[in-house]
């Protein structure tokens, strides 16, 4: 227990690999961690999200795109980021023609916007995941009243 009053959930070692679990495919770090109805909408609300931005002509932003188009501005660098979250999507964007979008579709900005939203929503899924790693957010009540005990039987150790 630190100083904080939390108490570490998972290994350290296995953070990075729960983390790039999320990242890779959305929700599938906290079916891993056993958030399993967490997990599972979190894998259909982001999934749902690209899939309507694609079919509203949206484009998901990817390096190649970046570099076909030679521009060097710093406009590009908030939806690549956002993009960069949506994890296995943006690396099929990366790697094919999966989602390169139609800048001359009317609803091209509606689809930008839905997959920009699916992006930065992973960031926070991850965060969320990474919360309950490490022990600042408790997975039910009965999990909070088992934390509790073994703090207090440590506790009676310490003073006998």
């Amino acid at each position: 227990m630190g100083e904080t009053g939390r108490i570490m959930k998972t290994s350290i070692a296995k953070i990075p690999l729960y983390i790039l679990s999320g990242w890779l495919v959305p929700g599938l770090g906290h079916l891993i961690y056993g958030k399993k109805f967490k997990g599972f909408m979190f894998l259909a609300l982001i999934s749902m999200l690209v899939m309507v931005g694609v079919s509203f002509d949206g484009e998901i932003y990817s390096p190649r795109i970046w570099a076909e188009n030679q521009e060097h501005t710093l406009g590009p660098y908030l939806p690549l980021t956002a993009n960069f979250f949506t994890g296995s999507y943006f690396i099929t964007a990366y790697l094919t023609t999966f989602a390169d979008g139609d800048i001359k579709s009317k609803s091209f900005e509606i689809g930008n916007t839905f997959i920009l939203t699916a992006g930065f929503l992973n960031l926070l899924i991850l965060v969320d995941l990474f919360d309950y790693m490490i022990g600042y957010r408790k997975k039910d009540e009965q999990e909070v009243n088992e934390s509790e005990d073994e703090v207090n039987e440590k506790d009676e150790k310490v003073k006998e």
